[in-house]
């Protein structure tokens, strides 16, 4: 029959790398915000890296990608828009529209970015819909 010991008389437990794994919680975080941070991250492989961060690293980047282009063709569609219109007064109107529309992607961007960042740090393990259904589609087997 086993006894079980107390916490004194039970010799030290295996722990984790304590300071590898907030290093990495963090890491993940700041790829949401800063996502060439995670190309990093994926170019050099740090020995010891955790298959979590690798996910991570490889989500934020899919997500600082695509909303980089979703903000590009933001402040582009105007600019094609307007060249193609003759009309001074449209030309005010349709930046003005358009000056409102990048401020709500922006703030959805931040909200969005800020949220996954907190959850990366804490360490929880997320899928954010969009990002995931592209990257299957991008790499599905054929």
């Amino acid at each position: 029959m086993v006894v079980a010991l107390s916490w004194r008389q039970a010799p030290g437990r295996i722990s984790l790398d304590d300071e590898r794994v907030a290093a990495e919680h963090r890491r993940a975080g700041l790829g949401y915000l800063a996502w060439p941070v995670c190309l990093y991250e994926l170019l050099v492989v740090r020995e010891g890296s955790s298959s979590w961060l690798v996910f991570h690293a490889r989500q934020a980047f899919w997500f600082g990608l695509l909303t980089g282009i979703a903000g590009v063709l933001a402040l582009v569609w105007p600019l094609v828009l307007t060249s193609l219109i003759a009309n001074i007064t449209v030309t005010i109107w349709v930046y003005a529209f358009a000056l409102l529309i990048d401020i709500m992607l922006f703030v959805m961007w931040l909200v969005l970015a800020i949220r996954c960042s907190r959850q990366a740090a804490r360490g929880e393990m997320f899928e954010i819909p969009i990002v995931a259904e592209f990257t299957r589609k991008l790499f599905a087997k054929r």
